[in-house]
């Protein structure tokens, strides 16, 4: 059994990195006045968009998936 902080937090993680990622893979410029890191041509645009957006949306996803997981075995455990 896992504590409510440790939903919690993954939940907010959740919130967090997923909408960050999708920024970062939709607009990739916006790295440039955030993180002070810029593409010179396309290929670096893809890359930046890959890098930054493909990380973040991965690390929401997975704090997403363990914060369900707790909470549908919480919900089976009070089922039962």
């Amino acid at each position: 059994m896992t504590s409510p902080a440790s939903r919690v937090f993954l939940g907010l993680s959740a919130l967090m990195w997923l909408p960050y990622g999708l920024l970062c893979l939709a607009r990739p410029s916006f790295l440039e006045g955030t993180a002070g890191v810029a593409a010179i041509n396309t290929t670096g645009t893809v890359e930046l968009g890959a890098m930054y957006g493909g990380l973040q949306i991965a690390i929401g996803v997975l704090c997403a998936r363990r914060t369900l997981l707790q909470l549908s075995k919480e919900g089976r455990r009070l089922m039962s």
